[in-house]
């Protein structure tokens, strides 16, 4: 088998690329000690803790429906029973003001009869028989105002309580949405740069064996070379977001679309 021989130039180019390649293992060597120390100290683990990174074989799940992403989260998201205490809460403000408007009025009822006499003892004797009645009601104007002010400002403060209800609930709503538009679409991407990675190990493994005939130089390998790590970087990307917009669908609904079933906080 014919041998390729290097010449000067290529074989410093490879020297080149050796030291590149040695320089990033470094940064990302010392990238990865410092994710992992942070990761120790969330978890709360004893300090120097051995740390491995496992790369996910695949993605969690083919497809979620946005259907019943919005029914779990409507089930299980805190916003919804958050945002419906505080409509009870102001609606029983403008109940209880609305009472408190009429609270101090005084009703005043007195019944009595009609006569007159020079002296007070003859005025109790043989009463005419005309009965008199008087009815009268007390309230006091300063306060009802107030009172019906607080009142006109319970039922203002209701409806802005709704409001910012049902705007809170839309943009849930509208965040789950999105975030399983994008996992559905990072699929796609990732089944994509699946396959350029399978392509791009073909295409290196051909352009090896081409520069070991001599039929092809090292520009040449070292192009493939920089293709199959590019579709490398990409499919981990890839890879990378699907879980993450997976698990922050996990964290809105309560519901792991893995394994088909709600997720439960052990106390």
């Amino acid at each position: 088998m014919k041998q390729h021989a290097l010449s000067k130039t290529e074989l410093l180019t490879l020297e080149l690329a050796l030291i590149e390649a040695k320089n990033t293992c470094i940064t990302y060597e010392n990238t990865r000690s410092k994710a992992a120390f942070a990761l120790t100290s969330y978890l709360n683990l004893p300090q120097g803790e051995d740390v491995r990174i496992q790369v996910p074989e695949g993605i969690p799940v083919d497809f979620i429906f946005r259907e019943k992403a919005l029914y779990y989260m409507r089930e299980n998201h805190p916003v919804y029973r958050e945002q419906q205490q505080k409509i009870i809460e102001a609606q029983q403000n403008v109940d209880k003001t609305r009472k408190e408007r009429f609270m101090e009025a005084n009703i005043d009822l007195s019944v009595g009869f009609n006569q007159v006499a020079d002296e007070i003892g003859s005025a109790y004797r043989r009463p005419m028989q005309q009965d008199m009645v008087s009815v009268g009601v007390k309230i006091p104007l300063v306060d009802w105002g107030i009172r019906k002010g607080n009142y006109k400002m319970a039922q203002n403060n209701l409806k802005v309580v709704e409001s910012a209800a049902r705007q809170e609930v839309l943009a849930v709503e509208e965040e789950i949405i999105s975030t399983v538009n994008d996992y559905n679409a990072q699929i796609q991407v990732w089944r994509a740069s699946k396959r350029a990675v399978e392509l791009a190990d073909k295409v290196y493994c051909e352009s090896l064996e081409r520069f070991r005939l001599g039929r092809d130089d090292v520009d040449v390998l070292w192009e493939g070379m920089l293709k199959d790590k590019e579709a490398r970087r990409n499919y981990i990307s890839a890879l990378y977001a699907c879980w993450l917009s997976f698990y922050k669908i996990r964290q809105m609904t309560f519901f792991d679309f893995q394994d088909q079933c709600l997720i439960h906080i052990e106390e």
